[in-house]
């Protein structure tokens, strides 16, 4: 009943609908993220690490060379077949789309990587 009173107006359910929909945009994100959070898990450690800090930690390569001890070129042929490997991993499990806000979200087919592909 007390929901009914305070959805009465239509400015009221607007409202309450819009904060459903964030809520459902959120779940869905965060049900993203942790999905390619799980393929960046899976790659070689060599590849995770450069990914790790480059893409989510937001360092400069000359910086990673300098925390891993590693020549510039290392850093880079790194981080270049470390994104191959993922955009290829991610195409192989992931039917990617956009949603009716133009969002772009994801279907895992749940084929994360085989223990025999960590090399």
């Amino acid at each position: 009943m007390l929901i009914q009173m305070v959805l009465s107006s239509r400015k009221a359910r607007e409202s309450y609908l819009r904060r459903i929909i964030s809520i459902e945009e959120s779940v869905i994100k965060e049900e993203m993220d942790e999905c390619i959070r799980d393929f960046v898990d899976g790659l070689p450690g060599d590849y995770r690490i450069v990914i790790f800090i480059h893409d989510l930690q937001g360092l400069k390569n000359r910086e990673i060379a300098e925390i891993l001890d590693c020549t510039l070129e290392m850093v880079k042929i790194r981080l270049k077949r470390a994104r191959n490997k993922l955009r290829t991993v991610l195409a192989s499990n992931c039917d990617f789309y956009r949603d009716k806000n133009d969002a772009l979200c994801c279907n895992s087919t749940d084929n994360h990587f085989p223990d025999n592909d960590k090399q």
